[in-house]
């Protein structure tokens, strides 16, 4: 199977960006090559691109976190995936996650889109009703 991955790696400070890329360098991450040249400043955050990085990378991503997380490095990251299936990987707030295709549609639909719909396929009296029946 064949994966495109396009995100970006992001933490709080450079030296924990330099640790992080020294864990990727490690563990390896699909075709990615990434040195300190590619390191950028933005927003008070240090990011790091990933882009055009061919392969599977779920498990190689798990073991960056675990990694991470053993040696206390606040990280984050959001990287989508396409090719012969598409999704996403997500890590916040120490929180990881994969989406698959229909999972990361909804995580792309605005606030608004979404209640809209909802309210569309009556769902809000759906829900009002469940609460209102007696118990018992």
């Amino acid at each position: 199977m064949m994966y495109y991955n396009n995100g970006t790696f992001e933490t709080e400070n450079e030296e924990t960006m330099k640790e992080l890329l020294r864990i990727i360098d490690e563990v390896g991450l699909g075709t990615a090559t990434c040195s300190e040249a590619d390191l950028y400043r933005f927003d008070d955050k240090f990011c790091l691109e990933l882009t055009d990085c061919i392969g599977d990378i779920e498990i190689s991503l798990k073991e960056i976190v675990d990694a991470c997380e053993k040696a206390d490095l606040k990280i984050s990251f959001y990287i989508t995936y396409c090719g012969d299936a598409e999704g996403a990987y997500s890590y916040r707030n120490g929180v990881y996650e994969t989406l698959d295709e229909e999972e990361l549609h909804l995580h792309n639909v605005s606030n608004e889109a979404l209640i809209a719909e909802i309210a569309r396929r009556g769902l809000f009296q759906s829900a009002e009703s469940v609460e209102r029946k007696p118990t018992g």
